[in-house]
């Protein structure tokens, strides 16, 4: 049990200091109604030509990282129109 926390420690820490320089970066936002501003809760947030991809916690909350500010967010859910939204927007 010891190793396998110790390896994530030293993994999440590794990662920490190789994305400030790889030129990634973490966006982070919320998923509301329009009418009443509620979040919705598993909105599927998608990097659009890419494989990654997420979903909104209870709170409508995401984070995913991205790699350009030219990158465009893709925003889904069933009985939602999907609304496409660039990074740099």
């Amino acid at each position: 049990m010891k190793k396998s926390l110790f390896l994530i420690f030293v993994l999440a820490v590794s990662a920490a200091w190789i994305s400030p320089y790889s030129g990634q970066r973490i966006i982070t936002g919320r998923v509301t109604t329009m009418e009443d501003g509620y979040p919705i809760a598993g909105v599927s947030v998608n990097l659009k030509g890419s494989p990654t991809s997420t979903h909104t916690g209870r709170n409508g909350e995401y984070s995913i990282q991205v790699e350009r500010d030219d990158q465009v967010l893709v925003f889904s859910f069933v009985g939602y129109e999907t609304r496409e939204i660039k990074v740099g927007s």
